[in-house]
């Protein structure tokens, strides 16, 4: 089904040029995405996170999904010395890649229908699903901040002392 959708809308973006079949797309995508998540939202028993086990295993799980997408972002250093900038693009890559939202939900609500996860484990992905879309804007912000739309740092102003 995911590769479906995603084959789908391969093919969808394929036809940007015909406006009206990308605006049809966008509606029925804004139509049913909210009853996606409310679906999924509803299989969820929250009372499982009164369990420490799944507090524990959620907060370690959300700690592990933060810190492998910042590490994935250690790309950018291949073939360069680990300067001030590439720290800096190193830092925007992991964060820009934190984010898991949408397949998480849809192989947790596969499992969960399936019998394979337990309401914890699931529990346990929805709130890393959860946490990560929370913890990036914030992040993001701060690896572009002093950075132009354009991704160039400012020029420096002459008047300013502080660049």
């Amino acid at each position: 089904a995911i590769v479906g959708a995603f084959l789908a809308g391969m093919m969808l973006s394929e036809m940007a040029e015909h406006t009206s079949i990308t605006e049809r797309a966008e509606a029925v995508s804004e139509f049913f995405v909210p009853f996606f998540l409310v679906n999924i939202g509803l299989q969820l028993d929250i009372r499982t996170f009164l369990q420490p086990s799944v507090l524990a295993l959620s907060a370690i799980a959300l700690v592990l999904a933060v810190v492998t997408k910042l590490a994935g972002g250690a790309g950018v250093f291949v073939g360069r010395k680990p300067d001030k900038a590439a720290v800096r693009e190193f830092f925007q890559v992991g964060t820009g890649m934190i984010p898991r939202g949408e397949v998480g939900l849809i192989v947790a609500q596969i499992g969960s229908g399936l019998g394979v996860l337990s309401a914890g484990v699931y529990g346990a992905a929805l709130a890393v699903a959860v946490g990560t879309t929370i913890i990036a804007p914030p992040l993001l912000k701060l690896a572009f901040a002093g950075q132009g739309s354009d991704g160039q740092e400012p020029a420096a102003d002459p008047g300013n002392p502080i660049g």
